[in-house]
């Protein structure tokens, strides 16, 4: 639940010294973060601090912390248009550009925004298994290995489709403190490295407790037991297979009253002792 909704899944920093804003000269050496989530991102831009009195500037203490949605087509772009009139910084608003750009092979915001969408999708449809893997560990326990494995597996898919959809190639650059060009490059965050680890620890926990379930090492019992059915219908099999041992050979023959007595004690006795020697399961 928090990777769906956390913007840690892509980040990159870097630490830049441009231009602030329009019609001003003002120089900004700051630390240009951003995080991209599977809805939406957050730039974080906060000055750097200058050393000595003399060049102490306007621009000392400044921070930005902006979040940019793209659940469709024209969110960025209306993003961008929102950012312009607010008059945010400009290496805020060259990363929105970045992202808004949808044509020829500046695709970057689409392929952030479909790769999101496909991660949601599987990782919803892992909690939702979750909740079975719960009901199933109360209600039917010997089939909890095996929702516990399907669940590890739709994380692990969803971190697959991230890995291969999510833009590979995106570099912004700017311009760096010592006249250089520094480039903004993106890798994989706490959000991807989280799902990943608890994909493959479900997958693992599942697949040993198959192994040892199909070894019989373990059982599992609950307050509704699996296999009352079983247990009813071997006791209706044992009273049926008495009954037809006591059944006269033929219908003319007949029994007298002491040896009906007696065989119906035996009858009783015998059903006594195999329902007796049956194991509780309540």
């Amino acid at each position: 639940m928090i990777s769906i909704h956390h913007p840690s899944w892509h980040q990159g920093s870097i630490r830049i010294y441009s231009a602030y804003r329009a019609f001003t000269t003002d120089k900004l050496d700051a630390i240009l973060g951003v995080r991209m989530g599977l809805k939406h991102l957050n730039v974080t831009l906060t000055s750097v601090p200058t050393s000595g009195k003399e060049q102490q500037n306007s621009l000392d203490g400044l921070e930005y912390n902006e979040r940019f949605e793209f659940l469709n087509v024209f969110s960025m772009e209306m993003e961008l248009e929102k950012s312009l009139k607010k008059g945010l910084p400009y290496p805020i608003l060259k990363i929105i550009e970045y992202l808004s750009v949808d044509r020829a092979g500046f695709v970057w915001g689409r392929q952030y925004r479909l790769t999101g969408h496909y991660t949601i999708y599987l990782l919803w449809t892992a909690f939702a298994f979750w909740i079975i893997q719960i009901l199933m560990l109360c209600l039917v326990p010997h089939n909890f290995a095996k929702i516990v494995i399907i669940v590890g597996i739709l994380v692990l898919s969803a971190d697959f489709v991230y890995f291969t959809f999510v833009p590979k190639n995106l570099q912004i650059r700017f311009p760096s403190f010592d006249g250089s060009v520094s480039i903004l490059d993106f890798h994989f965050s706490t959000c991807f490295y989280t799902t990943l680890t608890a994909g493959i620890t479900s997958l693992v926990y599942g697949g040993i407790l198959i192994i040892l379930q199909a070894k019989s090492l373990y059982t599992l019992k609950t307050f509704i037991t699996c296999h009352a059915d079983k247990h009813c219908c071997e006791v209706m099999k044992c009273e049926s297979v008495t009954m037809l041992s006591l059944t006269p050979p033929n219908s003319t023959s007949t029994i007298p009253s002491e040896e009906a007595t007696t065989v119906s004690l035996i009858r009783r006795n015998v059903f006594t002792d195999v329902t007796s020697s049956l194991p509780e399961r309540f």
